[in-house]
């Protein structure tokens, strides 16, 4: 009990660790609706709104846990109306730096807080799972860079 006393870091206390959930979210949500207001004022992306209305309002909502949601709405997905969003190059960028920002303010420190839980409070845990765990987080991690630079 003492040796989980002195190992346990600043950002794995109950209190401290809330700050890596609450401004992504922050983050994510004030960004979401003003990418979308600001793509509002543009006469296309106005007209693309207000035939897709509620897809277009459940993925802003959605896109307050994770900006990237909006991709989404330009995808093209099965060729569906709801899915050729008419996006301008400047929303497309702010989507994705707001991604990238959301790399180190809330997926790197989860991983670290992740991966220290596992070594503090299980001692016994198996090594195997915590590589494979790391191991997954660099797959994705690289998957998410490919992707998205050569699609």
């Amino acid at each position: 009990m003492i040796i989980q006393d002195l190992l346990t870091p600043f950002f794995l206390t109950k209190k401290k660790s809330l700050v890596f959930i609450t401004i992504p979210i922050g983050l994510n949500t004030t960004s979401a609706f003003i990418i979308m207001t600001k793509e509002n004022q543009r006469p296309e992306f106005f007209q693309w709104v207000t035939n897709n209305l509620k897809i277009a309002s459940i993925f802003t909502i959605l896109a307050g846990t994770d900006v990237e949601i909006l991709s989404v709405l330009q995808s093209n997905l099965a060729g569906f109306e709801y899915f050729q969003a008419p996006f301008s190059d400047s929303a497309k960028s702010k989507i994705f730096w707001v991604a990238f920002l959301n790399l180190f303010t809330e997926d790197i420190p989860q991983l670290v807080i992740q991966v220290l839980i596992n070594l503090i409070c299980f001692i016994d845990y198996d090594i195997f799972n915590l590589l494979k765990k790391i191991f997954f987080f660099f797959i994705f991690f690289f998957f998410f860079f490919f992707f998205f630079f050569f699609f």
